[in-house]
């Protein structure tokens, strides 16, 4: 069994070889050998690094941790923040005591916290008592600090049992319904995520989770004929004829010279051209002449300075969009999705930038709208 692992880990190491690729743990243990074959390295970042700031350290391998040794004998300081109660990475191979060896040999660099800024009084009684039951003196006692809360207290709807297939309209019901009720009543309130204030209940607030996506569309199918609006990720939303041409306007927009863009927009409904007429300028004179497009390039001059949610706003009103797909036979469904595109965008627009740039997208305006969405 052993050889067979060990043979496995070398055929796969020779294939990231080859491929010119490292995985995670490569790119640790080759850091690691840098700053132990070379003191250059460890010197150069020295000098980058004013301080290193670990998070979650009870989490910590050795050879992250080996990794650490070495910057902070190259001078760099360190400051770790970790809590043994919370290893859960030990199937990774971390291993806590690193932490606690840490703990028990710079005594003087400690630093408890010793209030909780998230948890009830009563709450905190309950885990005191149980944390002081559990790891002895170790545990450090924590004075809660979180201001008593006016939300309703968390409500279960427990089923005895899990249902027939043929049963879960009945249960999606009993949940549309009381979800009904909560946002009627009025007496439900939520602090509000943005002014921090109490406000009632929304539907907005409420989401709905479940373990398939076959399930989450009975729901939605069921909130909805009880005249529950829903927000479901479904699929065939950014292929819907209206989204498309929004789509393609919202290009032609980015870049005036994106010819593919411009034919599908002179060819539609809203265009005036046939394809073999708007073909033929495109041959002829490398541009399409279309009032359609004139209208968009009279909003391409400030689209760059301008936020993502006027732009889509101002685009549509200049396709009419809203006039268009009033005559169509789905109009109800195409005007959702063209309001969904807005509520994109505003998404986009209050998303915090960080996180976006974590993902790739950098930047806030039209093409990084584009490539998220």
């Amino acid at each position: 069994m052993l050889g067979a692992g060990q043979s496995v880990l070398t055929h796969y190491a020779e294939a990231k070889r080859e491929a010119g690729l490292v995985d995670y743990t490569d790119m640790v243990a080759l850091a690691y050998r840098l700053l132990r074959e070379d003191p250059r390295v460890a010197e150069i970042l020295a000098r980058r690094a004013d301080c290193v700031v670990i998070d979650e350290f009870q989490d910590t391998n050795p050879i992250q941790f080996a990794l650490l040794w070495r910057l902070r004998a190259a001078g760099v300081p360190a400051l770790v923040v970790g809590d043994l109660k919370q290893a859960i990475m030990g199937f990774q191979g971390a291993d806590p005591r690193l932490l606690e060896t840490l703990e028990r040999q710079n005594r003087h660099a400690r630093e408890p916290l010793s209030h909780n800024w998230r948890s009830q009084p009563s709450l905190m009684a309950f885990i005191n008592a149980m944390g002081s039951g559990l790891f002895g003196d170790d545990y450090v006692r924590l004075e809660p600090k979180a201001p008593s809360s006016v939300l309703e207290s968390l409500e279960v709807v427990a089923f005895a049992e899990r249902p027939p297939r043929k049963q879960h309209r009945v249960r999606a019901a009993h949940v549309g319904l009381r979800i009904r009720t909560l946002l009627e009543g009025g007496a439900q309130t939520v602090i509000d995520r943005r002014t921090r204030q109490l406000r009632p209940l929304r539907g907005g607030d409420i989401a709905v989770l479940c373990p398939t996506n076959n399930l989450l569309a009975i729901y939605a199918e069921v909130l909805r004929r009880l005249g529950l609006r829903v927000r479901l990720p479904e699929s065939g939303w950014f292929d819907s004829r209206v989204v498309q041409i929004a789509w393609h306007a919202f290009t032609y927009l980015a870049n005036p010279e994106d010819r593919h863009a411009a034919l599908y927009l002179a060819v539609t409904e809203l265009g005036s051209l046939e394809l073999k007429d708007a073909l033929a300028q495109l041959i002829e004179e490398g541009r399409i002449e279309e009032p359609l497009l004139e209208r968009l390039d009279a909003l391409g001059a400030g689209v760059s300075d301008s936020a993502v949610d006027g732009v889509i706003a101002d685009t549509i009103a200049a396709l009419k969009l809203f006039d268009v797909i009033a005559s169509w036979p789905d109009a109800e469904q195409a005007r959702a999705n063209l309001l969904r595109l807005n509520g994109e965008a505003k998404e986009f627009m209050s998303a915090n930038r960080e996180a976006l740039a974590s993902g790739g997208f950098h930047g806030s305006g039209l093409p990084t709208f584009m490539a998220w969405l």
